[in-house]
């Protein structure tokens, strides 16, 4: 299909003076359908496109990337697109574009909305000159850690919807949202399909782990609404002041809504002083709103341990606390209409009681709640000194002990010793000299000695009483 060049939408044929004049910095409109402005026209490839849009610096009409469309998608030429651009989606059966791999539409300056929705290895989104917007921008189901760039943009009149698996944004000068400012980074964007619709049937694309994304609009004043969610690792929105635009909703409540996943997030919102409500749930390591006096509820439900602190906040008509709140501060709390605090931690109540009471109400009232885990038993301390004590006196008795031990020891082993037999004579130790009696009563085993006598003979010991006492004990008798 080729657009229709230079026609109105009543399908006049061409003009002779864009004929004439037509050059490079001519604007020259082309039409899907010259009597229908929102028809629609759908494209496959990159070749398609380029062949439809030749020769056009506009579009009048709806540009959709179809669910066929692989790799990158680049708008060459265009300034502005009447309806808008997005991505196709099959509700019947659930077909997506899940093979775009990135949009660029660089010369691109005004757009009625834009809507790339299913896309999970969609990895670049990129209108670095789109500086106006009559409608919303939907970038939801995006993946690969994507990367969004909007440097141009100051005003998103409706919705801004940022959601998938996302790397950075960049939304530098961005003042004002007239809807929801949406920011999810995880995988909340499921797809339906319509068959199956009644048996809750949906089909979606889970990211393993997602990025910690900081979430940063250094110049956003005003939203509808803040909606932030996921792996976020920061918040960056000094000059936010207020949350009460209206988007064709008067009885639409405008507020903060931040929940954390995995990261404990450090909350400040240094500027706010108006919104509806405030909640904020999951990982949160603090909150701060150091401008706001009052909202019309404060709910927190902490993931991670966390001590609540609403300074300088003045009224609200509910305060509702739970999971693990282990804290309290509300001294500057002076009109509140119901205070519902459920802690699973160990929580002193009295500065709820406090602020309760010094609102007007009594306790007990339905419209009070105050609870937490119950305190252990406190624990049995000694005195100082009885430590003190106890660290000198063990020591000492453990060394008393050992010495008696040691002495105890040595005193059964000399004991042992000295009671202990000799050891018995064996005679093969010492081998007696060989007996032969003689005649004269002598013995025959006889050693001279230096002076000529024996050693056994009569001058000898042995040639005496001893010596006769080693004879046969029939001689001894006269026998």
């Amino acid at each position: 299909m080729m657009f229709s060049r230079n026609v109105t939408p009543m399908g006049l044929s061409f003009l002779l003076s864009l004929t004439v004049f037509a050059s490079n910095t001519l604007a020259i409109p082309c039409y899907v359908d010259p009597e229908y402005i929102y028809e629609s026209f759908t494209v496959s490839s990159q070749a398609e496109l380029n062949k439809a849009v030749e020769g056009c610096t506009s579009i009048i009409g709806i540009l959709i990337i179809g669910v066929n469309y692989t790799g990158p998608f680049s708008l060459p030429f265009i300034t502005s697109i009447s309806e808008g651009i997005r991505t196709e989606y099959d509700y019947t059966t659930g077909n997506i574009t899940d093979s775009l791999t990135s949009v660029d539409a660089e010369h691109l300056t005004s757009i009625g909305y834009v809507s790339l929705t299913y896309s999970p290895k969609l990895a670049k989104i990129s209108f670095p000159n789109l500086s106006n917007v009559t409608s919303g921008i939907e970038l939801e189901g995006i993946g690969e850690s994507a990367s969004v760039d909007f440097p141009s943009l100051k005003v998103a009149p409706a919705d801004l919807r940022l959601s998938g698996y996302i790397g950075t944004i960049n939304f530098p000068i961005l003042a004002e949202v007239g809807g929801t400012l949406h920011v999810a980074n995880d995988n909340e964007h499921s797809v339906w399909n319509e068959v199956n619709y009644v048996h809750d049937y949906k089909r979606s694309y889970p990211q393993s782990s997602y990025p910690f994304l900081d979430v940063g609009f250094p110049a956003l004043q005003n939203a509808s609404s803040l909606e932030i969610k996921g792996n976020i690792s920061s918040i960056n929105l000094p000059q936010l002041s207020v949350i009460t635009m209206d988007y064709g909703k008067e009885d639409m409540k405008h507020g903060v809504s931040i929940s954390a996943s995995t990261h404990p997030l450090n909350i400040t919102l240094p500027n706010l002083s108006e919104s509806s409500f405030i909640s904020l749930s999951g990982e949160i390591g603090s909150f701060s709103f150091p401008k706001l006096l009052s909202t019309g509820s404060l709910k927190v439900d902490a993931s991670a341990p966390l001590s609540v602190n609403i300074t300088p906040l003045v009224t609200t008509d509910t305060l509702a606390l739970s999971g693990n709140i282990t804290g309290l501060s509300l001294s500057s709390l002076e009109h509140v209409g119901e205070v519902n605090i459920n802690s699973k931690e160990v929580l002193d109540c009295s500065p709820a009681i406090a602020a309760w009471e010094g609102a007007n109400h009594s306790i007990p009232d339905d419209k009070f709640k105050c609870t937490g885990q119950k305190a252990p038993p406190p624990k049995k301390t000694f005195p100082k000194a009885a430590i003190v004590a106890i660290s000198i006196v063990i020591p000492l008795v453990i060394i008393i002990t050992l010495v008696l031990l040691y002495i105890q020891k040595r005193k059964k082993a000399i004991w042992r010793r000295d009671a202990a037999p000799p050891p018995e004579y064996d005679i093969a130790l010492e081998a007696l000299p060989k007996y032969s009696p003689r005649e004269d009563g002598g013995s025959v085993n006889q050693s001279p000695r230096e002076d000529g006598g024996s050693v056994n003979g009569p001058g000898s010991v042995q040639g005496s009483e001893s010596v006769a006492s080693t004879q046969p004990l029939e001689r001894r008798n006269g026998v």
